[in-house]
């Protein structure tokens, strides 16, 4: 909110506590978009925590953070997933480059390489 190009008339009307209700209701009722049928995964993870003027023979024996839910999806199933979509029909899968050095000597040479 400090940054130079942030407008405070942007956050007019804006409630805070509205909208993480909404958001909850949305996650409440099968909407969430980590859905375990797409092949999302939820895990928890532990991260070791320095302690001041602490130390510890061992790193296993630092205190720990427990960070979760977190949710993470194999790379795989992304590619899968998006690969096999409507959308990919769009897509160009093989590389390519395409150069063009226009002929000013000859211009009626350049239209007839373009059309």
């Amino acid at each position: 909110m400090q940054d130079s190009r942030f407008d405070p008339m942007e956050l007019v009307g804006f409630n805070a506590h509205v909208e993480n209700v909404r958001l909850d209701k949305y996650l409440k009722h099968g909407t969430n978009p980590f859905c375990k049928q797409d092949g999302w995964k939820e895990a928890t993870i532990h991260i070791r925590l320095p302690v001041e003027r602490t130390w510890y023979a061992n790193e296993n024996d630092a205190p720990t953070l427990a960070i979760g839910p977190l949710f993470h999806r194999r790379l795989t199933d992304i590619i899968k997933t998006v690969c096999t979509s409507k959308l990919t029909e769009t897509f160009n899968f093989t590389p390519y480059t395409m150069h063009w050095s226009p002929n000013t000597d000859r211009p009626e040479l350049v239209l007839q390489q373009l059309a």
